[in-house]
């Protein structure tokens, strides 16, 4: 099953961290906004780029960037065929990160950003201080917000509302 190695990986990767006292929303960030490159993902995912070409090229890319502890676990991940799951794993890193320190973590998801007064009206009437915030846009919820944390899902979108008025028709008529 996909999650469990993911969990895996990111506790393996979190242990090592939290043992050596090493940065990690730095580099996490670093990461994220890479792998995000499709040239970069093809190369990785690419079957006939033997590994030893795709650690020098990640070498080469964060050579003095990132710290040798995340620089290795990269490595590993190309042994084992895992760099294409690394925003997956960097994800559930995050969460054991926050969870850690007590953070609670939420999702707000709108048809456009918002300003951060909009953010911090929705976070401080939703939970407490120790939160991070994410946005996510999608303009397919035409207005509202949806707020996640966890497996909680709170639907506040005209999206939302639509659909279930929609459903509500279906099941009258």
């Amino acid at each position: 099953m996909a999650g469990e190695f993911v969990q895996k990986y990111a506790e393996a990767l979190f242990d090592v961290i939290k043992s050596e006292g090493v940065d990690f929303e730095g580099p996490v960030g670093l990461l994220k906004e890479s792998f995000q490159d499709q040239d970069l993902r093809l190369f990785m995912a690419h079957p006939k780029i033997d590994t030893e070409k795709k650690k020098e090229l990640l070498g080469q890319i964060f050579g003095q960037r990132l710290p040798k502890t995340f620089q290795n676990f990269l490595f590993v991940l190309v042994d084992n065929r895992r760099i294409l799951n690394i925003q997956e794993i960097l994800k559930e890193l995050e969460n054991l990160f926050y969870e850690d320190a007590g953070i609670r973590r939420l999702t707000l998801v709108t048809a456009y950003p918002l300003d951060e007064g909009q953010v911090n009206k929705i976070t401080k009437a939703y939970t407490s201080d120790r939160t991070r915030v994410e946005q996510v846009v999608d303009p397919s919820l035409i207005g509202g917000v949806i707020i996640r944390e966890g497996n909680r899902l709170l639907d506040y979108s005209l999206k939302g509302k639509l659909e279930k008025m929609e459903q509500k028709l279906h099941s009258v008529g």
